[in-house]
């Protein structure tokens, strides 16, 4: 996303308490602020008081979850101090609370897997198996120290299935309470990576500006994984307007991602999550008809929305986290998935005549790439020959 900005000329600060990959972009300039995480209280400080500093107002723009829940709480529209890309109504803490946010769709009558709690695990149907866990709410309040890693220990539990309930209650005797408490049970919905659709928007009190229709193509791990490979792709049109519907019901403002999953056996399709935040290949846009983060910053600053001039056309539109999806598709998929393993050279072959976003390696941001190369292949393989022997 800091590319986004970065080759248009505009200014881009990354703030964030560690330097990473974004902040190593040729575009942007990296400002070192608390931990959000461990210290949410002296974040939300710190970048009030960046903000005040600054002759123009700023666009802020959240990638992640706790940075959207605690910008929201930050108020920077409402003090005048900068503007915001994040809902500040009580919509926000719905779509980030799962429990909250799948009873609030089956009120509404939209197709949503069941949840469950952990502590009422006896009560779950054996028909309802097999679950997922996911971390109900991975901000929950707190200022202690350990915040940051508990939420790392949540985030290892995080998409664990289980068959059974005896899996369940095994997996429930050996997990801390602290973890348990902080956890949620969703209804597995089968299908790999690739039956997952995204849906992305950015809105104005429900009001669609612009969007992007898309699918995963592949996912580590293969069945529900974060995204490797992703591809602008036509979506069902039922899907498309029962996003529309439910973002003009909760009058939703920012950019966020409405994810659906197919059901490969059923063919029913369901709601999965909304993400409230630009996500993790929204780097995407930038050659569709719609450049989200673009449009939210013109949108902000009461700039006209004019037609992309980088779409692509007459080519498929690929976004690919080249590392790591070549590094699946060679290794890690002979064991997991099979089907998706493929030898480097039909890996490079399979994306022949498609336009490639490659997200490590764009706009000549030599700095960021090396950076991202080096780490992510040291971690990888690394990793790999420790498991090997």
């Amino acid at each position: 996303m800091v590319q986004i900005f970065g080759t248009r000329n505009i200014p881009v600060e990354v703030i964030s308490h560690q330097k990473d990959q974004a902040g190593r972009s040729k575009y942007a300039k990296w400002i070192k602020s608390p931990d959000p995480i461990s210290s949410p209280e002296a974040f939300k400080s710190f970048l009030i008081d960046y903000c005040k500093k600054q002759k123009v107002k700023s666009v802020v723009i959240p990638s992640m979850d706790q940075w959207a829940y605690l910008l929201a709480q930050c108020e920077l529209e409402k003090k005048g101090i900068a503007y915001s890309v994040v809902d500040t109504t009580d919509t926000l803490t719905l779509l980030l609370n799962k429990d909250q946010f799948n009873r609030y769709c089956e009120e509404k009558g939209f197709s949503i897997p069941k949840i469950f709690t952990i502590s009422d695990y006896t009560a779950i149907p054996d028909a309802s198996f097999p679950l997922v866990a996911k971390p109900n709410f991975r901000m929950s309040p707190s200022n202690k120290a350990d915040k940051a890693n508990l939420t790392n220990e949540i985030n290892k539990y995080r998409l664990c299935k289980f068959n059974s309930k005896e899996e369940l209650a095994s997996f429930i005797e050996s997990t801390p309470q602290i973890i348990k408490e902080r956890l949620v049970l969703q209804e597995y919905i089968s299908g790999n990576s690739d039956c997952m659709i995204t849906y992305g928007v950015y809105c104005e009190n429900g009001k669609i500006i612009g969007d992007f229709e898309g699918r995963k193509v592949r996912g580590y791990p293969h069945d529900y994984g974060d995204c490797m490979v992703g591809k602008q792709e036509e979506i069902p049109e039922f899907i498309k307007q029962e996003s529309v519907e439910l973002l003009k019901e909760l009058n939703y403002s920012g950019i966020a991602e409405v994810e659906y999953k197919i059901d490969s056996k059923k063919g029913s399709c369901h709601l999965i999550e909304i993400n409230p935040r630009s996500w993790s290949w929204v780097g995407i846009t930038q050659y569709t008809k719609h450049n989200l983060p673009l449009i939210a910053y013109q949108s902000k600053l009461g700039l006209p929305i004019q037609q992309n001039p980088d779409e692509v056309k007459g080519k498929e539109v690929y976004f690919r986290r080249r590392s790591y999806d070549r590094f699946n598709c060679i290794y890690r998929y002979k064991k997991s998935f099979p089907t998706w393993s493929m030898s480097i050279k039909d890996w490079k072959n399979s994306f022949k005549g498609k336009f490639v976003y490659d997200i490590e390696m764009a706009h000549q941001d030599y700095g960021q790439w090396i950076y991202t190369f080096l780490k992510n292949n040291f971690i990888l393989y690394v990793n790999w020959f420790i498991r090997k022997k």
